[in-house]
Order: structure tokens, then sequence, then C-alpha cells
């Protein structure tokens, strides 16, 4: 029909080459579903991850090579390689930190519980001693009412004699001990009794009777 175009042919009927190798290469596009272009971007992958493994080889086994590893990192495909590949921290290590962490802490409750059980033991000490000065402090304080007791019944027995013969049995005790009766004398009869004495040793007396401090 006038007006018609084929494809393949220019407008005056011939055959055009450019056109049949278009619509060819575009038929083949069509039959493989993959474009040139992504068949080229694909092979360069390919290549370019093959070279990367075969570096890398060469890094693992030849152990003079390891600043090859450096300049490989600086690039952007293979340094995202090598650094994927790098190993991972030591999962154990942060087990082994707390374990001995653990271990000092155990040291230390075992010090403090060493501490604590050697204060304990001098606790117990003070206390068996202050339990000995009660003990020693009774004894002392039942001694002493004893003597008090003792002392006030001379007293009263004293006050029923005459003067000279109390002081004659007076005399012939310890001065503490005649003071200590003295003491617990009515005053008048513990003067009648002194004047009866000679006088350094009833001056004496006085001075024992006298309280201390």
């Amino acid at each position: 029909m006038p007006g018609r175009t084929n494809m393949g042919q220019d407008s005056n009927g011939a055959d055009d080459p450019g056109a049949k190798s278009t619509g060819k290469y575009n038929r083949h596009a069509d039959r493989t579903g993959i474009s040139p272009v992504l068949a080229i971007i694909l092979i360069l992958f390919v290549l370019l991850l093959c070279s990367a493994a075969v570096a890398y080889a060469y890094v693992l086994i030849d152990t003079d090579a390891q600043f090859d590893l450096a300049k490989l990192s600086s690039l952007p495909i293979f340094g995202r390689l090598i650094e994927d590949d790098e190993p991972d921290e030591d999962p154990w290590a942060e087990v082994d930190a707390k374990e001995t962490t653990l271990t000092l802490w155990e040291e230390d409750l075992t010090a403090l519980a060493a501490q604590l059980e050697a204060k304990e033991a001098e606790l117990a000490s003070k206390e068996q001693q202050l339990a000995a000065w009660e003990e020693e402090l009774t004894a002392l304080s039942s001694e002493l009412e004893g003597k008090k007791a003792s002392y006030q019944r001379l007293a009263a027995m004293y006050e029923e004699m005459r003067p000279a013969n109390a002081a004659a049995l007076l005399g012939s005790m310890s001065e503490r001990e005649a003071a200590s009766i003295l003491a617990y004398m009515d005053e008048e009869t513990a003067a009648k009794i002194l004047q009866a004495m000679n006088t350094s040793q009833a001056a004496r007396l006085i001075e024992a009777m006298k309280p201390e401090g």
C-alpha cells in the first residue's frame, strides 16, 4: 500500500541494514530476558568477585603479603569484603571477665569474713574479761558489806564499854580497822575514846578517819 514503509526499509523502499541489525538485537533480548547492559554489568561483577577471592587467598597463604591487606581494604568493594570476613570478638571474653570479677568478690568476702570472725573472737574475749571483772566486783562488794556489818557490830559493842577499855582494845588493832570502827560510833562516844588514848595515836586515828580525796 502506498505510504506504508516496512521495518528494514527506508522511505524509498530500499533495505536499511541498521534497522535490520537493531530488530535482530531486540529480538535476541526478548528471547533471553536480559538486556546486554545488564549482562555486561553481571560479567564485570563476577570478574570482580573472582579477583577479590584470589587476592584474599593470596593474603591468607602468604604471611609476608599481609601489607597487601591494607592496600586492598582501601578499595571500596575489597575493603568491605575484608571487613566482613574479620573474626568476631571472642564470645567467652565477657564470661571470663565476669568470672574474674566474681573471683575477686569472693576473695573480698572471704577476707571480710575472716575479719568479722577475728572481731567476734575479740569481742568474746572482752565479754569474758568483763564477766570476770563483774564477778570480782561482786566479791569485793560482798566482802565490803561483810566488813561494814562487822565494824558496825564492833562499834556498837565498844560504845557500851568504858572509854579507857575501848581505847585499849582499839589501840591493839591496826589503825585502819580502829578508824573504821570509830567511824561507825556516835561522835561523842568516839571523842571520849580518843581522849583516853595517847595524843600521837589519837592524832593518827583522826587522820585515818578523814575521807580520802
